[in-house]
């Protein structure tokens, strides 16, 4: 380890400030402090001994790389932000499509939902009906014909018919391979409710 020395001239120090100088009305004289020089033989000093005090060297190593240059614009085109999750009521279809599938890809690639067949019923201004319980049957018939994955439903609904609701519920676990577990982000109000039992 090297020693650093630091060197105070001694004329700064304020012992050098003579006593009873000033009166208890008047404060004492003050002396202006220069920064202390640090010296060592492998740091070279901040000030130079050549310049004035207000002169200063910049910070280098001889052995640092140079500033890495900033990385080159893209070329791709970007694309436009994702609107906010709390000014969706604002939003525009085309921006709730785009915010769902953003979110909805974040959710398949995460680690261990590839177990998962996700389905989703996402739509807060209609009712549940035959409809969706067609739609639920043709997506599984689809993506879990063999039954070797957990269903994950993604539901936001305001109700509607039990019949098809209830239906709903029976149709994912049975084509469960073990769970089917019910995602609610907002609200499953009445037979929405049914199929998170």
């Amino acid at each position: 380890m090297n020693a650093i020395n630091v060197e105070t001239p001694r004329d700064l120090a304020l012992d050098a400030v003579p006593s009873g100088s000033g009166s208890p009305s008047q404060p004492a004289p003050t002396v202006p402090q220069e920064p202390p020089t640090v010296t060592s033989p492998d740091i070279p000093p901040l000030v130079s001994p050549e310049t004035p005090s207000s002169a200063t060297q910049p910070l280098t190593s001889p052995e640092a790389p140079p500033p890495a240059a900033p990385p080159p614009a893209s070329s791709k085109p970007t694309e436009p932000p994702l609107i906010d999750i709390f000014e969706l009521a604002d939003a525009t279809r085309d921006q709730v499509v785009a915010r769902l599938k953003h979110d909805v890809s974040g959710l398949t690639g995460q680690p261990g939902l590839s177990r998962y067949c996700l389905i989703a019923i996402l739509d807060a201004h209609t009712s549940i009906s035959t409809y969706e319980l067609d739609q639920i049957y043709q997506g599984l018939q689809k993506r879990n014909s063999k039954h070797d994955k957990d269903v994950l439903l993604l539901l936001l609904s305001r109700g509607g018919s039990i019949e098809p609701a209830y239906q709903i519920s029976k149709l994912c676990k049975s084509f469960a391979h073990e769970k089917f577990i019910v995602c609610a982000p907002r609200q499953a109000k009445s037979a929405a409710t049914l199929i998170c039992l």
